[in-house]
């Protein structure tokens, strides 16, 4: 019978659940390129699976061979055939222990390295949306939970499957009246996987949403550490963490033991049909029209046949909460990037030139979208002039950055490098002719040399020693401090910098990349001061030999002579000229220079 055919609601219902679900078809396409491998673990559980439970027959076969006193020769050709059959099956599962590690192996490589280009191909909004501790658990715990699936629980599961289907076929040929009883078996059996598979997918779904805030805990301790210390909130944030790891436990005990009513109807169940298999069965042998070793041989058959549904009940389950649980792997892995890293655009890095215009640029962060950021900004920065972008905090100083790197795109207006749209131009080439210096500096946990040539091509030692001489970086071969100079491994936190000298390097790196757009950013710049001679010395260096257009960013901008200075509030530009002309006429930037004051004093 064809399943368009059923019209019984539950069957329907069954293979809507089982058949249909999901995440399961997902998890395939994920691993489509080791398919083969896969389907050689299957095909050799299938072998395993069929020899060992074919097995039976034959210890039925040499039960009857003894009890009706048959000759040597014949006994001695069942134990013949009982060895072969005993050392195939060892070197199939032999075969397919390696091969199924092999292929775990395999997959979990790939798995990784697919997840994790995938998701650094994403935009910023998409990290904006997902927690740093939820992207490390997706590439580092659900990769590896995908493939245990594939590769150990859906083994099991088709193992189980395949026992049933060859104990049904095998119990036919020996008795169709014993067989009847198991078969009628399936279809309560089926029942009771579906309801307590459903009651443990719900619960499955509510312990995802407490894991997930669970997992996030230790996450923002760290990032906190500093405070918690200050403050000695350690055994406040233990008990918090502790009370969320209970309440997580608990919820998963509930799920692993099904509730009591369903034991007790499977107890029942197994009871009765075992009685009646067994009357049956005894029945037939005291009739002659079974033996007593078919008699065995069909026990056995039944108990093996109880006990893979039991245990393909099990393996659902885990499925469903495994696959469950991996639902944030599948939704990083849909979420389609705005802004994409391989766009096939026309504009390449020759034609990176001419004036930055930024024209009516409006903009909102996805996460919140009715509150704008950005709202009607013009500003035009001809190429090589030095110019600075001042404003008060939440001004949108670092939003119309962020723009300008195309982290993001703007959800009104368009920004222009000379004619051309900067959506036009091939993103990782448009990347190399920007350099940008945050105000957080962030080091890599590597070599001195390897943070400085970080994204760099084409250079040579003299080139090195160079940017090195120019950002101020001379402290590096301090034999003292770094024996081992730009072979020195940065530790953890690169503690053994101070912020200066890790801007030193950042300052290092821009003039290695030798981009056409430099972007400073600071809290406040002052180039009077010890701290910003390096920045000074590379504005003048690439302004008069390399043709750099400059953009500093900052609260407060003092004793620069930049050609323009533009003055950001709530989002709007407020002001427009020279330092000169907006101390004299733009209060905004007159409120500034006072704030600033104050705080000096």
């Amino acid at each position: 019978m064809k399943f368009q055919k059923i019209k019984s609601p539950f069957w329907k219902k069954f293979f809507k659940t089982f058949l249909s679900f999901k995440p399961l078809p997902k998890a395939f396409l994920l691993l489509a390129p080791h398919l083969t491998l896969l389907k050689l673990s299957y095909g050799l559980c299938f072998l395993s699976t069929f020899f060992q439970t074919y097995f039976q027959k034959y210890i039925g076969n040499f039960l009857d061979t003894i009890i009706q006193k048959k000759d040597a020769e014949e006994l001695k050709n069942f134990l013949i055939t009982m060895a072969v059959y005993l050392a195939i099956l060892g070197l199939i599962n032999r075969f397919l222990s390696g091969i199924t590690q092999k292929t775990k192996n395999t997959l979990i490589r790939h798995l990784k390295s697919t997840v994790f280009s995938n998701i650094l191909e994403k935009d910023m909004e998409f990290f904006d949306k997902n927690f740093p501790a939820d992207i490390i658990q997706v590439i580092n715990c659900a990769t590896e939970e995908l493939v245990n699936i594939a590769t150990e629980t859906l083994i099991k599961l088709f193992t189980n499957l395949t026992n049933i289907a060859i104990i049904l076929i095998l119990s036919n040929g020996i008795s169709s009246k014993l067989a009847t009883i198991m078969f009628l078996m399936i279809p309560s059996k089926a029942f009771i996987i579906y309801q307590t598979s459903k009651y443990n997918r719900d619960l499955v779904l509510t312990h995802q949403e407490l894991d997930n805030k669970v997992n996030h805990i230790p996450n923002q301790v760290i990032k906190s550490i500093n405070l918690i210390k200050s403050l000695s909130t350690e055994e406040k944030e233990i008990e918090i963490y502790t009370q969320k790891l209970d309440d997580a436990e608990r919820l998963k005990n509930k799920i692993q033991y099904e509730p009591e009513a369903f034991k007790y109807i499977k107890d029942i169940l197994d009871k009765v049909a075992l009685t009646l298999l067994g009357w049956i069965g005894a029945l037939m042998t005291i009739e002659g029209e079974l033996t007593l070793g078919n008699l065995v041989v069909i026990s056995i058959y039944f108990y093996i046949f109880l006990k893979s549904i039991d245990r393909m009940e099990q393996n659902i389950k885990k499925v469903i909460y495994s696959l469950t649980r991996c639902q944030n792997l599948f939704d990083m892995l849909e979420y389609e990037p705005a802004i994409k890293i391989n766009e096939k655009q026309i504009k390449k890095q020759r034609y990176f030139e001419g004036d930055l215009l930024i024209k009516d640029v409006s903009f909102s962060y996805p996460v919140n979208p009715k509150e704008e950021v950005l709202k009607g900004i013009n500003i035009e920065i001809k190429a090589g002039e030095c110019v600075a972008i001042c404003g008060p905090q939440s001004s949108g100083k670092q939003t119309l950055m962020n723009l300008i790197l195309r982290h993001y795109d703007p959800r009104q207006g368009k920004i222009f490098i000379g004619q051309e749209c900067i959506k036009e131009f091939d993103l990782s080439c448009y990347h190399k002719n920007i350099d940008y210096i945050p105000h957080e500096v962030t080091l890599l946990e590597g070599t001195l040399e390897e943070n400085i040539t970080y994204g760099v091509e084409g250079y040579d030692s003299e080139d090195l020693k160079r940017a090195i001489g120019l950002s101020n970086s001379g402290f590096i071969f301090d034999e003292k401090r770094f024996p081992e100079g730009l072979n020195t491994k940065l530790r953890t936190r690169c503690v053994q910098l101070s912020r200066g000298e890790k801007r030193s390097l950042l300052i290092a790196r821009a003039i290695l990349r030798k981009g056409k757009i430099l972007i400073l950013q600071e809290s406040i710049m002052d180039f009077e001061s010890v701290y910003w001679k390096p920045i000074k010395t590379l504005i003048e260096e690439n302004l008069s030999k390399e043709f750099r257009t400059v953009i500093l960013v900052a609260n407060v901008v003092k004793s620069i002579e930049c050609q323009r200075i533009y003055v950001l509030e709530k989002g709007r530009k407020v002001g427009e000229g020279t330092h000169r002309e907006l101390i004299k006429e733009n209060k905004a930037y007159k409120k500034l220079l006072e704030g600033d004051r104050r705080k000096a004093e």
